[in-house]
């Protein structure tokens, strides 16, 4: 969604982004792509938590690979 809002949009971290660049207004670009790191880190852990309580029984890393006897 981002990278739409740098196409063709006139609101949006996307358009802050775009924006800040064409008027060489650094500090508001940064600020803009933090936000999008924060968001995606929120996403991030929110459906970290939620396939943990979901999916209890999905085994991950080896042990989902090697049977121990």
């Amino acid at each position: 969604m981002v990278v739409a809002e740098m196409m063709g949009s006139d609101i949006g971290l996307g358009y802050i982004i775009v924006d800040s660049k064409n008027w060489f207004r650094v500090s508001d670009m940064f600020m803009a792509m933090f936000l999008i790191a924060a968001e995606y880190l929120v996403i991030y852990f929110i459906l970290s938590f939620l396939e943990k309580k979901l999916f209890k029984w999905k085994k991950t890393g080896i042990s989902a690979v090697v049977e121990n006897n």
